[in-house]
């Protein structure tokens, strides 16, 4: 459907915006923000549009793997 066309191009956006990142980490965890203070007033309506994105990497059989976390989980993960 053109739904899944979308969410499995966008996935492969968001690999190429990752793996570009990626050459500035010295470890295979890369920490991506998503968003700003500001965006996530609505939290539910923010998940909602991401979680469908992040469920298509493991589908579309890609390099990366999501996962949702909270930034004091990944800051040591990364440094």
């Amino acid at each position: 459907t053109t739904t899944d066309e979308n969410k499995a191009r966008r996935a492969r956006d968001l690999v190429n915006i990752l793996t570009s990142r990626a050459n500035s980490y010295r470890t295979n965890n890369l920490l991506v923000p998503w968003g700003d203070d500001f965006k996530f007033v609505d939290a539910a309506k923010q998940f909602n549009n991401m979680d469908p994105l992040v469920s298509t990497f493991p589908k579309q059989k890609l390099r990366i793997k999501l996962y949702f976390k909270v930034r004091a989980e990944m800051i040591g993960e990364v440094n």
